[in-house]
């Protein structure tokens, strides 16, 4: 397993995606058909070796007739009730424009 594929939050979406493929019944070397892509690119996907991004996803949603925003929906609930989303911090704080970020006294030091 990768890096990417070893993150539990990553994990429940890599399981999601193949059970959209697997639900529906279609192999891999159709989906990488519909794709124009090849089976080893599908797989490498699945395992969380090469990472999705959100043009990709949709892509591969779409190819797999799957509604984009009922996937996320149903994402955003399994994280949630695997509690992995109520744990994770946000990398970046958003800092409304014009607002200039003020270091504490004790970062000062």
């Amino acid at each position: 397993m990768s890096v990417f594929g070893s993150r539990p939050r990553y994990q429940v979406f890599l399981e999601q995606l193949k059970a959209c493929r697997t639900q529906q019944k279609v192999p891999q070397t159709s989906l990488a058909d519909r794709l124009d892509s090849t089976q080893s690119v599908v797989s490498k996907i699945e395992r969380g070796e090469r990472r999705v991004d959100p043009v990709e996803l949709v892509e591969i949603l779409r190819a797999l007739d799957t509604d984009p925003a009922a996937f996320m929906t149903e994402l955003t609930r399994r994280l949630d009730q695997s509690g992995k989303h109520a744990a994770a911090k946000p990398a970046i704080t958003a800092v409304p424009a014009g607002k200039r970020l003020r270091r504490s006294r004790a970062s000062q030091r």
